[in-house]
């Protein structure tokens, strides 16, 4: 029997709470229904829990009706007030009702009136509501059963920070479900090789970011599912001392799944020091939830353990053991014979079991297993295993993370033509990892890689051709050694010829083959592309411009934490370009994109707290982001931040501060900067008064076209100050400013022709 943890109800071992609604696996979070609230507890009880805002996920209006109603609360009487308030477009009872209908707890159960009322109020961007929206189209409850319908909802209740809806949506990116798949590559390629090796087309990596903001959030199952990553090194790099906190985090909150994770972790001492006895307590504590996974494993646990069963002996030899494990169908059989060959010094066999223990294929994971395995084959000279060796010592995987040792297996591998190992070095050597830093090396062995058909290492090879990074610089070859890769299918190589189209880089412009080649990569999951063709759709070019589609792709590469496109994404939201104006969402994806450390970003939501446009007006926090952008040499950031230190707008007023930023951003090329820098100079403002060093700054501004600068430049050479007296100059900066329609000018203008 489970024990529901919002109103105690005892229930079989079912989803869904027949009360209230609780939904135990998916919905830690879920509100109760108004209607089961209402007839549990008293008007006394509510208003002390409201005051003492400890209430179970009470609403302030549903508080409202029973705070002013004469009666006790009743379902009927909540109903009632509720559907009047739905009625009149409030979005909290209008999710209340569509819980009520789909738990049928207050209400006769019917699916469809629920999608309807979710739909009201998802129309009013309610994040909660968007979320059970989305789990009717996923469960076809009420509406046709629609993935990607259900993946779009769960991605715009995400972004309002909704923690079901963040987890949701990972476990959809991580499935591969509703959403394009990703099976792009890093330019490093750190997997093991096995002859036996799978691939699945999913967006670990994005999903991983999602778990992770719920997470953060003290979502219990998405603290369980980040483990999960970390352990299995899922989207994230492995670590099983993270994975082990995750689960920690999750099962001191009761989560029963967390807190078999966490037992398992310390049966095994994965992550944590090995511990019977703590074991016992996560599984029991598990199992007193119900948890038969936790039971099983605690009766296993307690179970005398059997001697493992001997291999069949004979007098076939290792390698005669290893080609009947390649025959044999059953697993079982298989395992022992691959172990018996192992064990006779196969070396191919030692690999192959050093895999088995890496992945968890016939035996159980154990990374330590699985590095010993590698070892003795690496050590036999056979590269497939000295490059698995290798990984094993770059990530830390059962052996402590040692860059010099993985690049010293790395080369031994690399030196009999293993192309993986051949590209890992290269990266090695351009990285500066393991070895001293080396541009020259690393394109040596890039290229041999790369002539033997690697893609990755073609890919890595542009990319040095294209910086001039232990090459001259060619960006003919560059687009080249892309294009070999890109006709190979990888998404990175794909999106750097793209750009090369777009920008006429190496290869003649054109823009329509750049939407082409970006498409290719966008439709892997590669985040680069999909904000790149975003950025295609919004300014027309290779393709006819489309907003919408713009907004498709940028929130598919956004979702994936990609920060340009959050920025880009913050700014079709501000501007209402492809969706409707919210400076509220513009503001959530500004700060996503922010706190990676994107400068435009940073700017962007300085600029917000500047004008109160989606957060309220705070001149300190504009200050704070201008200041991030600024000192990343973000020229308008440091020319806004200028201005604040000019005004005291955030900041204790500091005019010399005031100068040295204008000056920064004026350097660069900033026309507001370079004549607010005038202005300082002319007036003796933060700097020496020098009315020449106006003159030569307003003159760069005037020059770029900025009517201030030139008018002010025009009563430079009037009055004589800080160049030589010159009526006709003056006349002809004027006329530059006036035909931008400055008044003053204009009126300048007049005055010398009288």
């Amino acid at each position: 029997m489970w024990k529901c943890p919002v109103c105690e109800t005892e229930y079989g071992d079912v989803t869904v709470c027949p009360k209230c609604g609780f939904d135990g696996s998916c919905d830690y979070e879920h509100y109760p229904t108004p209607f089961a609230v209402a007839g549990a507890k008293s008007t006394r009880a509510l208003r002390r829990e409201w005051e003492q805002k400890q209430g179970p996920g009470l609403d302030q209006l549903l508080m409202e009706w029973m705070l002013l109603s004469t009666e006790e609360p009743s379902a009927a009487g909540a109903e009632m007030y509720l559907r009047r308030k739905a009625d009149q477009g409030s979005r909290e009872a209008q999710l209340w009702l569509g819980n009520a209908y789909r738990y049928g707890v207050g209400a006769k159960q019917d699916d469809v009136q629920a999608a309807q009322w979710y739909q009201k109020a998802s129309d009013q961007q309610y994040a909660l509501a968007q979320y059970m929206l989305g789990r009717c189209y996923e469960e076809g409850r009420g509406v046709p059963k629609d993935i990607k319908r259900a993946v779009t909802l769960y991605g715009k209740a995400a972004g309002q920070d909704c923690q079901r809806a963040q987890l949701r949506l990972g476990q959809c990116l991580a499935a591969g479900r509703g959403a394009e798949k990703n099976p792009a590559a890093a330019s490093g390629g750190s997997s093991r090789r096995t002859h036996l090796s799978r691939t699945q087309a999913r967006s670990p990596a994005a999903a991983a970011i999602w778990f992770k903001m719920a997470a953060n959030r003290d979502h219990p199952p998405a603290q369980n599912q980040l483990g999960y990553c970390c352990y299995k090194g899922e989207g994230v790099e492995r670590d099983y001392t993270q994975a082990a906190a995750w689960f920690r985090r999750a099962a001191d909150q009761g989560y029963a799944p967390a807190q078999c994770n966490l037992g398992a972790c310390y049966k095994n001492g994965t992550g944590v020091p090995q511990d019977t006895a703590q074991a016992v307590k996560w599984y029991s504590l598990a199992a007193q939830q119900g948890s038969a996974d936790a039971k099983q494993r605690l009766e296993a646990l307690e179970k005398k353990p059997k001697a493992p069963e001997q291999p069949p002996v004979s007098e076939k030899t290792a390698e005669q053991w290893y080609k009947a494990y390649l025959d044999e169908k059953d697993e079982e059989k298989r395992t022992a014979y691959l172990v018996r060959a192992a064990a006779m010094g196969c070396a191919p066999a030692q690999n192959q079991l050093g895999y088995c223990y890496d992945s968890g294929t016939g035996v159980p994971r154990d990374p330590a297993q699985a590095t010993s395995w590698y070892r003795k084959a690496a050590e036999q000279g056979f590269a497939t295993a000295q490059y698995n060796l290798g990984v094993c010592y770059k990530n830390g995987t059962g052996v402590p993370k040692d860059a010099a040792q993985a690049t010293s297996w790395y080369r031994k591998a690399a030196e009999q033509g293993d192309v993986d190992a051949q590209n890992n070095l290269g990266v090695c050597y351009k990285s500066g990892a393991g070895v001293p830093k080396d541009t020259a090396q690393a394109v040596v062995w890039y290229r041999k890689a790369a002539e033997q058909g690697l893609a990755r290492a073609q890919c890595n090879l542009g990319i040095c051709y294209d910086d001039g990074t232990g090459v001259p610089q060619d960006t003919a070859q560059a687009a080249a050694w892309y294009r070999k890769a890109a006709e190979q299918g990888f998404a990175r190589a794909q999106c750097n010829l793209g750009y090369c189209c777009e920008s006429g880089t190496g290869v003649e412009k054109d823009p329509a083959q750049a939407v082409v080649w970006y498409r290719k990569a966008a439709e892997q999951g590669f985040a680069r592309a999909q904000c790149n063709l975003g950025y295609c759709y919004k300014n027309g070019i290779g393709v006819l411009k489309d907003e919408r589609l713009a907004i498709k792709w940028y929130r598919k590469a956004a979702e994936q934490g990609f920060a340009r496109a959050q920025n880009n994404l913050g700014v079709c939201y501000r501007d209402g370009a492809g969706v409707p104006k919210d400076p509220a969402q513009a503001v959530v994806w500004y700060r996503k994109a922010a706190e990676q450390g994107y400068a435009t970003a940073q700017y962007n939501l300085g600029v917000c707290y500047k004008n109160g446009k989606g957060v309220p007006k705070d001149a300190a926090q504009a200050v704070v982001w201008y200041r991030k952008a600024a000192e990343q040499g973000y020229a308008d950031a440091q020319c806004n931040l200028g201005y604040c230190y000019e005004t005291g707008a955030g900041v204790p007023k500091d005019l010399a501060q005031a100068a040295r930023w204008y000056r920064k951003a004026a350097e660069q090329g900033q026309t507001i900067a370079q004549y607010n820098l005038g202005i300082c100079y002319k007036n003796g403002t933060g700097v020496p008064k020098d009315t020449a060093q106006a003159a030569a700054w307003y003159r760069r501004a005037a020059n770029q076209g900025d009517a201030d600068a030139q008018y002010s430049l025009g009563r430079l050479y009037e009055n004589g100050t800080g160049v030589p007296k010159d009526t006709a100059q003056a006349a002809a900066w004027y006329r530059k400013a006036a035909d931008q329609g400055h008044a003053n000018a204009k009126q300048r203008l007049e005055t010398l022709k009288n």
